[in-house]
């Protein structure tokens, strides 16, 4: 088996975003290890906090050297000062690495993290496809980049379970971020002071799935022909930190949040699902094929939960055209959606 070398290194050059990506800077920089960060347009402007701050100007207030591009060739120069005590790190970077960019820039040398089980759930929007398929393995995957998608030899991983409290992407995401913490705390570590010597397992491309990346705006639109379970984990997906699925009450486009599938009520004829059987002001009861909804959060386009303004007998509908555009792939680059 080969290994990966790394000799003892001087400085960590992070490439893409996420509230991950700027907790490994801090911790870089409180641990006085030479640190810059290489982030594309559309990650720079995401919120990463529950108030609103940006990755750019939380890498500002922390003092931590970074750039901002649409292509990572143009970062040549800053990419390749000290190439051969660098330890570069991607982790959900935007670009596309061409196998020409992997040599020049980066000796070959550029690792990515990944969350789950590689070569399965490659891509994107990696949360929520777990959630609607209601998977609670979790992974911290180091891997070799190469030219494709979530491909090169696993250099180290470790499993985990999320437990039963978490239920929306931010949950996962969090309680993710506090594991890869450590995995990448001790690894870095590693790598300062010593360099690294990791095996390399190439990856089974007879096991390998790929999820695209989803938009919630244009794919979060709730079928309410579906069961209870499959609702729920659906609504689940899209909760925070995004604005949630989407349905229509009354003609207007409301967000859905905080939901739960309850079986009391027992099961409906199909023509039944979407009702609102239920509002006792805090939460509404909604049929469906398969048992019910519980729902406590419905957002109107002002924000607004509206659950104090429903009846029991409205119907929650979503129109087909909605649906079956929500089937549509949605392709990102580094400045975003196109």
């Amino acid at each position: 088996m080969n290994n990966f070398l790394l000799p003892p290194c001087r400085r960590l050059m992070l490439l893409g975003g996420g509230p991950l990506l700027l907790r490994v800077a801090k911790w870089a920089k409180k641990n006085n290890y030479s640190v810059y960060v290489i982030t594309s347009p559309r990650h720079a402007n995401e919120e990463i906090h529950i108030n609103g701050d940006s990755l750019s100007g939380k890498l500002k207030e922390n003092k931590i050297p970074f750039a901002i591009t649409s292509s990572i060739e143009e970062q040549r120069n800053i990419i390749k000062q000290g190439i051969a005590d660098t330890f570069y790190l991607s982790i959900g970077a935007a670009w596309v690495f061409s196998a020409e960019i992997l040599k020049e820039l980066f000796d070959n040398r550029l690792l990515n993290l990944h969350g789950t089980r590689l070569p399965q759930y490659r891509g994107g929007g990696g949360f929520s496809w777990q959630i609607m398929n209601g998977n609670r393995l979790g992974f911290c995957v180091l891997h070799k980049v190469e030219v494709g998608v979530d491909d090169g030899d696993i250099l180290a991983c470790e499993e985990f379970i999320y437990p039963p409290e978490c239920r929306t992407p931010r949950d996962y995401m969090t309680f993710q971020e506090n594991k890869y913490s450590i995995f990448l705390e001790k690894l870095l570590t590693d790598a300062f002071v010593s360099g690294i010597k990791l095996p390399r397992i190439s990856q089974l491309e007879h096991f390998s799935t790929y999820w695209p990346r989803l938009h919630t705006p244009s794919q979060g639109w709730v079928n309410w022909s579906w069961k209870a379970s499959e609702i729920e984990r659906f609504i689940c997906a899209f909760d925070d930190p995004y604005s949630g699925a989407q349905t229509l009450w009354k003609k207007q486009i409301v967000h859905l949040k905080s939901v739960v599938a309850d079986y009391n009520e027992g099961f409906f004829h199909p023509f039944q699902s979407g009702l609102i059987l239920r509002n006792n002001k805090r939460w509404l009861v909604v049929s469906t094929r398969h048992g019910c909804i519980i729902i406590q959060s419905v957002v109107n386009s002002e924000g607004d939960n509206i659950i104090s303004n429903m009846s029991p007998g409205d119907r929650f509908i979503t129109p087909k055209n909605k649906l079956e555009g929500s089937f549509e792939r949605i392709i990102y680059d580094s400045n975003g959606l196109k």
